[in-house]
This record gives structure tokens, C-alpha cells and sequence, in this order.
């Protein structure tokens, strides 16, 4: 055993667990997975992520993902914006982190306006530093630019995390100086996905945190017939990640959890 792990990011919140999320928490428990970071994407489902925190094991990052951009009309993201701050003060013994938010050039820009990602991306990273909580990032094909940007205006004193990093080894130290952690997760299991392997292997102890992004990013070697990745899925990545750094299990364990904890606020 490894000791306990903290899935730093998961939406265990999301309708693929709807019918048996308790068992899905318990196979994680089971696998000393006793914590985990859950990040909304949507306004519409703040509600249903602040309900998924269990207090002292799984607390909760509010936010608008890019690709909520697709389909979220612009007076519900107005009011989401709007509402955002209101809505995390009114739930601080949950929210610990604002997000699921960033930039992700993989989006048809005929489709989502580039300006407007920058848009609802800097005015999150605003709440995150007028409330001092640690941001939740999906940055995609837009590192240079989330750097830029984020160099440019306030942050929280706590940075927060770049999720499931795939900006590759070169910007490692970027994100880390800027004082972001990375996070890793199943890709890092892929044998051809060099970019968040030779990251995984440059990042610094003290930056580094693991994820499942459950349900997606099912690890390589996990054999599920629906294909869908849980948070008790964690310690394969863990072991990859041990195996790819020359360190021990237990000491990628108490790394990544004593970073997520010291970040997120964990007991």
C-alpha cells in the first residue's frame, strides 16, 4: 500500500456516475484514494457538483469550462460570471478553488470566438484573486498565451493547478516558477504521448499533483468494458509516474498528497 492519494481532479459529479457514485467512491477508498478535488464546467451544474463534496474527503472547484462556450447562451454566461463569486462565498465551507477554467485552441474559433475565451478565462482568474482561492486550469494548445496572460494580472496567493499538463517539458518551468502546479493523469500511461511523459519527468517534486479526470483518461491497462475511468483508477497513474521518475510508489504518494493538501486546504 501506498498510502493515501488525493485525486486532485475528477467529476465525480458528472451523470456517468448517477447510479452508483457511492460504490464508486468506496472501490476508491478501498484503494486509499480518501480525497479528491471536484471541478463544475458549467453554471448549470454548480448545483450538482456543491452536492458531491463530502466533508473532509471531496471538496469542490465552481467554475465555466471553455467548452462551455459551445453551447451556453451569452446571457447565461453573463449571469454565470456575474454569479460566480456570490455563489462561491455562499458555499466556502465546500469551494476551495475556482475552476474548471482556461483556454483551449482545439476549439473551432468560427465557433467560439477566441476573444471570448479570454474573456470568461481573465474573469475568473479575477474572482480567483479578489476571493485568494487557488485556480483549477484546462489549458489546451494555448500555453504561451495562458502564461502571458496570467503574467499580466493578479493571481491568488495559492496559484492553484494546471490540469492533466500538457504544455510539454519546455514550459515545465514556466508554469512552476509562475508558481502553478502541474497534475498528471492517464495519458501519462500512454507509451506515445511523449509530452506529458518527458513533462512528468521534469517537473519538480514540489509542483507535482495526480489526477484520473474521471470519468474520461481511462488509464492504459485498466480494463473496464464501459471504458470509463474512477478515482480509484489513481494508483496506476501513481505507478506509471513512479516508474517514469525512478521514484518509489510511497514517495510519489506522500509528494503529490502532501501538494494537494497544502493547496486545496485538506486536513
Amino acid at each position: 500500500m501506498s498510502g493515501p492519494l488525493v485525486d486532485a481532479h475528477c467529476h465525480l459529479d458528472l451523470h456517468a456516475f448517477s447510479s452508483d457514485r457511492d460504490a464508486v467512491w468506496e472501490r476508491a477508498r478501498a484503494r486509499e484514494v480518501t480525497r479528491a478535488v471536484i471541478p463544475a464546467v458549467r453554471p448549470e451544474t454548480w448545483r450538482a457538483t456543491l452536492d458531491c463534496a463530502l466533508p473532509g474527503e471531496r471538496v469542490v472547484a465552481l467554475g465555466i469550462h471553455p467548452h462551455a462556450l459551445l453551447t451556453l447562451s451569452r446571457p447565461a454566461l453573463d449571469r454565470g460570471l456575474k454569479d460566480l463569486a456570490s455563489t462561491v462565498q455562499a458555499h466556502r465551507d465546500r469551494v476551495v478553488a475556482i475552476g474548471e477554467c482556461g483556454l483551449d485552441a482545439s476549439l473551432d474559433p468560427a465557433v467560439v470566438d477566441p476573444l471570448l475565451q479570454r474573456h470568461v478565462f481573465l474573469a475568473q482568474v479575477a474572482v480567483a484573486a479578489a476571493l485568494d482561492l487557488p485556480l483549477v486550469l484546462h489549458v489546451v494548445r494555448s500555453h504561451a498565451l495562458a502564461l502571458t496572460l496570467l503574467r499580466s494580472v493578479p493571481l491568488p496567493s495559492k496559484r492553484g493547478m494546471v490540469h492533466s499538463y500538457s504544455g510539454g517539458p519546455d514550459l515545465v518551468r514556466a508554469w512552476t516558477d509562475l508558481g502553478f502546479h502541474l497534475s498528471f493523469s492517464g495519458a501519462i500511461t500512454r507509451p506515445r504521448a511523449r509530452s506529458p511523459i518527458d513533462s512528468a519527468k521534469a517537473v519538480p517534486d514540489h509542483r507535482m499533483l495526480v489526477e484520473t479526470d474521471a470519468p474520461d483518461q481511462l488509464p492504459t491497462g485498466v480494463d473496464r468494458s464501459d471504458r470509463r475511468c474512477e478515482p480509484g483508477d489513481l494508483p496506476v497513474i501513481v505507478q506509471c509516474l513512479a516508474t517514469l521518475r525512478g521514484q518509489t510508489v510511497e514517495h510519489i504518494a506522500q509528494v503529490t498528497t502532501t501538494n494537494a493538501c497544502a493547496l486545496f486546504g485538506f486536513a
